[in-house]
């Protein structure tokens, strides 16, 4: 299996029946990671917090042949998983956890810096604008009381310190802590 580098063609039609929807280079990551047997993460807590992971694995040689896995966490050295699954499974998960993000919608605007609405055309049925000033913007809400008020965040250095650590996806939790199977896909 660490043959991916020079038969990385070979491994991506072998792999990409089972990997359908992917696109071959995000085909090709979940290989090329296949072969580091490790992964580092942190799985999100709700509100606040996470826990740090550290995923092991032996591969197997085709895309039906179970891959070996362990799943640690260092602060919770008690806390271990050893399960098998088919590598085919395995490398569809590290496919999504090594998707690129999806780009964040611009920040809203406060009301006040909204662009203002468009001035009517004459001729077209419009209401003339009335004279004078503008009438005023609503108020801002308040803030509750004990807030800090907006706060701006220092820039980020660097890329790694902006994204924060990679999370294995939640059908795998969901494989895992609840028993729920992964979706099947035809070969």
């Amino acid at each position: 299996m660490e043959t991916i580098p020079k038969d990385r063609e070979a491994m991506v039609a072998l792999y990409a029946p089972y990997c359908e929807g992917f696109d071959q280079p995000q085909l090709e990551l979940g290989l090329e990671k296949l072969v580091t047997r490790r992964i580092n993460g942190s799985r999100r807590l709700k509100p606040d917090g996470s826990h740090p992971f550290e995923l092991t694995w032996e591969p197997g040689e085709s895309p039906q042949e179970p891959s070996d896995c362990q799943l640690d966490f260092p602060q919770i050295q008690a806390v271990t998983y050893r399960f098998s699954v088919p590598t085919a499974q395995l490398v569809l998960w590290l496919m999504v956890i090594l998707a690129p993000a999806p780009a964040a919608p611009p920040p809203m605007l406060p009301p006040h810096q909204l662009p203002a609405p468009p001035l009517p055309a004459p001729g077209l049925g419009l209401p003339a604008p009335r004279p004078g000033p503008p009438p005023p913007s609503p108020p801002l809400p308040p803030l509750p009381l004990g807030s800090p008020g907006p706060q701006a965040k220092p820039p980020a250095s660097g890329a790694a310190e902006a994204a924060p650590p990679p999370d294995l996806p939640d059908s795998f939790w969901g494989w895992l802590i609840l028993g729920n199977l992964p979706s099947r896909r035809s070969a």
